[in-house]
């Protein structure tokens, strides 16, 4: 099929990105023409990188007091989170 590069993924079914730093387009492959799945795990991916939500953000302005309120809800959901994750 393809030759291999360094920073590629070493397993089937291994599709997060690569730690080294650089920024590289999220890449699915597509195994024995199942193109409706590798759309969904594309969907996945894009979810946990936060595509999706910065994409939905910067749909509108935001001003800057706004993302200010946005930043610190977010920061108190992630520290109570932490905390029930921490005491179960």
């Amino acid at each position: 099929m393809f030759t291999k590069r360094p920073g590629q993924y070493s397993r089937p079914g291994q599709y997060s990105r690569p730690t080294d730093g650089g920024l590289r387009p999220l890449e699915v492959p597509v195994h024995d023409g199942n193109v409706d799945r590798a759309i969904r795990i594309l969907k996945r991916e894009m979810g946990k990188e936060g595509i999706l939500k910065t994409l939905k953000q910067k749909r509108y302005y935001e001003k800057p007091s706004e993302a200010r309120k946005r930043k610190q809800s977010e920061a108190l959901r992630r520290t109570r989170r932490s905390k029930r994750r921490g005491s179960e």
